[in-house]
């Protein structure tokens, strides 16, 4: 347990230092929430794009939700939509992580979905991340 929250801040931490240090924007978010049986449904479309001249290679975490309120979260996929292929991602406590891999200019989309099991009357997505993009995103779509 020790070992995977050292990981988990190893990583949490590059991703950090990454955002300032390679040009990887995050531009657009089109996301469907569905309750159903008990379960909250997350189905979204995220877009990315490499402003930079070189080639990145870069940890994103993806967080969940955590409360007394919420049980697991299960079933998550991570599709990246160029090549048509599911991503791998190591799962932790609180979300996940996985690799952005974008050529030199390059775009990207890739589709999460996930579902939480709710234990109360409430759902949440959490947005706290794009605060470290220190940027608005420029198109965002729920539904």
């Amino acid at each position: 347990m020790i070992l995977k929250r050292c990981f988990f801040i190893i990583t949490f931490s590059l991703f950090l230092n990454q955002l300032h240090s390679q040009h990887l924007n995050f531009y657009r978010e089109d996301i469907s929430f569905t309750i159903k049986d008990n379960y909250f449904y997350v189905d979204g479309d995220y877009y990315f794009c490499n402003t930079g001249k070189d080639s990145l290679n870069q940890i994103l975490f993806y967080p969940f939700p955590i409360d007394s309120l919420y049980g697991n979260t299960d079933s998550i996929k991570i599709t990246d939509f160029k090549f048509n292929k599911n991503i791998d991602f190591s799962i932790e406590k609180t979300g996940v992580s996985f690799v952005v891999k974008l050529n030199p200019y390059g775009t990207i989309k890739y589709n999460i979905q996930y579902r939480q099991k709710l234990l109360g009357n409430k759902a949440e997505y959490i947005l706290l991340t794009t605060k470290q993009w220190k940027k608005p995103i420029e198109q965002v779509n729920y539904t």
